[in-house]
């Protein structure tokens, strides 16, 4: 058994070494009873902290956040007409002051002396936000807005005495536009801009081929001056912006691109625009780099180009007879002024200035007091190409970008719940180094410029601000998870045994032995068993390039059997009593040849196995077999009833009756059906053998209890003496884990039978919806509680048969777990989970034990390796196990020595314990009474070493699919 001698010191070292790694990153602040809807850096270290009802604000000092101040928030900041609504835009005006944004509108919330909400709504009135981004102007605030009836414009505010006003400064976006996206806007000393998209007509190829016309979904980057004083913003200057690979210049194929994220990096002027692509489709994330400088000149170019054309249709002719291809067009053939209300000419000098001394700037167009040719905004449609950093095939678009404090990464907040960390560089576009589950959302990332500390918000606890540090030891929890390209060079310094720490360089690791692009196997323990044998349990033991050369108190200790991930056995041919040291010598590659690994050799007492009861127990043994029996009698007696039914039928009987002279006993005590209500409405579950309602038990004169009603179908209306014998076991199973029988009845000659009911559902419903945060502490409490019904069981000599997550049932808090359906037939309750195996009998096949495939002996150490698979269950949140495989791949997979693979969120020791459970000798099994020590012991010891564990959530991990050759299993000899 290969949890034999595994000791406390095995079980911290095993905790040291695997538990970091499903731990990243530290709560920062706990919100108790507030989620948080978005984060905003204000400055360098003013943190802004969007919550349901408040904003907090705090000052960073080293590792901590101080609190300056609490802004409350009104109740409608985050409501409108459909109910609750997502934080679209949230910035921090000043340390007292905040700017949210939803659909229902904009509002801005002030420090209150007395704690009340001190809020305005800021004026917009075109129907609800889709979208919408805020430059900050001194204390004034610019907004650019998409709405959902297809419309988008810019509006300019200025603070009034209580509350913003309308300036009546107002740029309205072409009508003809539409799909309007804002997602990013930020303002310099001279200008605001706005990072979006939209889909439009692309104008440059309507003169130059008539035949075609596309609609490009571009991504555009919006100017305009902070001092323009204009009543339609007539500074604004509208590029679209795209990226190095993508070519705009076959003009009978659609652009999709369409922005997601963006950022601005004044202290490198650069520009960071995340978008998704696709011709026809936006089925890729792009992140590329634009030099601010350069944008800037791109600016100034494209309204100098303007202003020095007189007469938009000479330069309308031109393009149209002067050019054969899309590629020869000169920049003013890109072009385009938008001219209240509904005209979009080519561009010109603005108020037909004629002379080079009569141009405007940009930025004193309010000085003008003519009224000949105002228009309200240029564009450029002439793509600006982006330098390419990053790419990936990816449906779910990343949300939020942040630089990242080390060269040549990023950081990405994708839709799809998780926290990316990019390698950058036209050689590493696709490379994503690491993946923390967090929560999605345009404001829920940040990253701190002076402590290289990344900011986020897990995936399953919206109440807590979490942080880790962007450095080799705050990225990487463990050797396998090192991404070697990271520019961050991280190495493993490992100690004798494998396990090891994270290092920045090897100067951090003076005495250990440090490896670069490969991970050590670990040894976790080295322990001699009672008939003599060593056992060397670890990870990746079976790394080495051959069998690796073994010794035990510097004698040749000889295999036994071939090396598994987790085990070496070996023997020495003489046993020692004494403590020494175990050694294992092999190489891995080309550089690491002939490596040891070390560690003490402790001789502990073996936990006791017990074989099943045998003849010095013959109830035990009966009552198996009873029930083993009872399944093949109920299918005997379900084809006898058929045949009835088959011989009535053809004499034209409507109605299947026992016939007199078959005796079917009734069941004793039955219940008075008078006192039972079924809610035929509110269905529990089904399979083809009964179905299970809600229903109420009258207890008492005026009192009901809820319950659950298992109704079977007619032709199990009576059973023989076997299913009483069964009934009355039921009657005396008590135990606080179990679900309660309360007794049986009839009505309308159908079997009813009466249990507890558990409004929590079945444990499998229940980790399988993402929507529950699911702890450690969770599946701790939910093992032992499953444990502590499995002993007693056993104590009663009871044979559940059929245990699995989808038998197990919560209380209305999810606290409680009680156990089910055992002593009783079932049937295929869920799609491919039993197969007829023997012609007699349905099995659960994905749960029994390796020996059911041949026998049908079945005993406490089939349950045993149930519970193994129950635990694989609980650490994939209900992955189905051995999925895709069928019942005649999933016996060919065992018998070939593979078994499931270790869950990413499955600590290693309990793994083990798993492994224990499906050894191929049922004697070699634990005990249920073993098993639940151990797993007491490897909690406990889990917890001690990492206490913050407890409270850390899992979310389901990647896919655990096996292939008929077993690819992700692991092999146990």
């Amino acid at each position: 058994m290969i949890f034999n001698g595994l000791t406390p010191i095995f079980l911290l070292l095993a905790v040291i070494n695997v538990v970091a790694a499903i731990d990243v990153g530290n709560a920062l602040l706990k919100f108790k009873d507030d989620s948080i809807r978005g984060i905003y850096l204000y400055g360098t270290n003013t943190l802004g902290v969007a919550l349901d009802k408040e904003v907090y604000v705090g000052q960073l000092q080293n590792d901590d956040l101080v609190e300056i101040a609490r802004i409350p928030l009104d109740e409608l900041v985050y409501a409108d007409a459909s109910g609750d609504s997502p934080l679209l835009e949230f910035k921090l005006i000043n340390e007292s002051s905040a700017l949210t944004c939803t659909a229902g509108g904009c509002s801005v919330c002030s420090l209150s002396t007395d704690s009340t909400p001190k809020c305005y709504g800021i004026p917009l009135s075109h129907g609800k936000l889709k979208s919408v981004s805020a430059a900050l102007v001194n204390n004034d605030i610019v907004l650019r807005t998409a709405n959902d009836n297809g419309g988008a414009s810019i509006h300019y505010f200025l603070p009034g005495d209580e509350n913003y006003e309308d300036s009546g400064r107002q740029s309205k976006d072409a009508p003809s536009n539409s799909e309007f996206e804002a997602v990013y806007g930020f303002s310099t000393r001279t200008h605001s801009y706005f990072i979006g998209s939209a889909k439009r007509l692309d104008f440059p190829i309507l003169p130059f081929k008539r035949q075609f016309t596309r609609n490009n979904t571009d991504i555009r980057i919006t100017r305009i001056c902070n001092n323009d004083l204009t009543s339609n913003l007539a500074s604004r200057i509208d590029l679209v912006l795209s990226c190095e690979g993508i070519t705009y210049k076959r003009i009978d194929k659609t652009v999709t691109n369409k922005v997601t994220a963006a950022l601005y990096l004044p202290e490198s002027s650069k520009l960071l625009v995340a978008f998704q692509h696709g011709e026809n489709s936006a089925d890729e994330n792009y992140v590329c780099s634009y030099n601010f400088t350069d944008l800037q000149s791109k600016f100034t170019k494209t309204w100098d180009e303007c202003q020095s054309i007189a007469k938009p249709e000479a330069t309308k002719i031109e393009c149209k007879s002067q050019y054969k291809a899309y590629v020869d067009y000169p920049e003013k053939c890109f072009l385009f002024s938008w001219d209240n209300p509904s005209q979009q000419p080519y561009c010109s000098a603005y108020n037909e200035a004629s002379e080079p001394n009569d141009r405007f700037d940009n930025c004193e167009l309010h000085t003008t007091t003519s009224t000949v040719r105002l228009y309200g905004s240029l564009e450029n449609f002439k793509p600006y190409d982006g330098e390419l950093l990053f790419v990936e095939d990816h449906t779910q678009p990343i949300v939020a970008i942040r630089e990242s404090p080390n060269e040549g990464t990023l950081y990405a907040l994708r839709k799809d719940n998780h926290v990316i960390r990019l390698l950058i560089g036209k050689e590493n576009t696709t490379n994503v180094l690491t993946s923390i589950p967090g929560k999605p959302g345009k404001h829920l990332l940040e990253v701190l410029p002076n402590s290289n500390k990344v900011l986020f918000v897990p995936a399953r606890s919206e109440t807590t601000l979490s942080t880790f540090s962007s450095s080799c030891e705050g990225i990487y929890k463990t050797c396998e998870s090192i991404a070697w390209k990271d520019p961050l060079h991280c190495l493993f310094c490992a100690n004798e045994d494998g396990s090891g720490t994270i290092v920045p360089d090897k100067m951090s690791c003076p005495n250990n032995v440090i490896y670069h692009k490969v991970c050590p196997p670990t040894i976790l323990a080295a322990t001699k068993t009672d008939i003599g044998e060593y056992h060397i349990t670890g990870s990746n033991l079976d790394k080495f390039l051959g069998d690796p050369e073994v010794t035990v108190c510097d004698s040749q200790c000889n295999l036994t059997s071939t090396v598994a991930p987790t085990i070496i056995r070996c023997s020495t041919g003489t046993p020692r009593s004494d403590a020494c040291v175990v050694k294992i010598k092999g190489s891995l590659d080309s550089e690491y040849k002939n490596i040891t690994l070390s560690k003490l050799l402790q001789r502990y007492p073996d936990y006791e196995t017990t074989a099943i009861p045998t003849s010095d127990k013959p109830k035990s043994n009966s009552f198996i077999w009873k029930v083993v029996f009872f399944v093949i009698a109920l299918v005997g007696l379900l084809a006898s009833i058929c045949i009835i039914y088959i011989c009535i039928s053809r004499h034209g009987a409507t109605r299947l009756t026992p016939k007199p002279d078959i005796h079917l006993k009734p069941l004793p005590d039955q219940l008075n059906p008078n006192n039972l209500v079924v809610m035929y409405t509110q269905e529990l579950g089904k399979g083809q053998s009964a179905s299970v309602y809600k229903g109420s038990f009258k207890t008492s004169a005026n009192r009901y209890e809820d319950v659950a009603v298992k109704i079977f179908n007619d032709r199990y209306a009576f059973m023989d003496a076997e299913l009483i014998d069964e009934l009355k076991v039921l009657r005396r199973v008590q135990h606080s884990n179990i679900v309660g029988f309360i007794g049986h009845t009839y009505i309308d000659r159908t079997l009813h039978i009466v249990t507890e009911y558990m409004a929590g559902g079945s444990l499998i419903q229940y980790i399988r919806d993402e929507n529950n945060l699911l702890k450690y502490q969770h599946t701790f409490d939910y093992m032992d509680q499953i444990l502590s019904a499995m002993v007693y069981l056993t104590e009663q000599q009871i044979v559940h048969r059929d245990l699995a997550a989808r038998n197990c049932l919560l209380n209305h808090d999810y606290t409680v777990l009680k156990v089910s359906d055992f002593g009783l037939a079932r049937s295929a309750n869920f799609k491919g989970q039993y197969q007829v195996l023997h012609k007699e009998t349905l099995l659960p096949i994905r749960w029994i034990a390796i020996e059911a495939f041949s026998h049908q002996n079945v005993t406490e150490k089939s349950d045993v390796w149930s519970f193994g698979v129950l635990v694989y269950e609980l650490f994939t949140r209900g992955y189905e196990p051995y999925s895709p495989l069928d019942y005649h791949q999933i016996q060919d997979f065992l018998n070939s020595g593979q078994r499931l693979p270790c869950p990413e969120t499955c600590p290693e020791p309990i793994y083990a314990v798993m492994l224990s459970c499906w050894d191929v000798e049922p004697a070699k099994r634990p005990t249920f009474k073993q098993l639940q020590k151990q797993i007491r012991d490897v909690v406990s010891f889990i917890t001690n070493a990492n206490k913050q564990l407890v409270d850390t959530e899992y979310e389901r991990p990647r896919s655990q699919a096996l292939t008929p050759n077993g690819s992700r299993s692991i092999t146990v000899v």
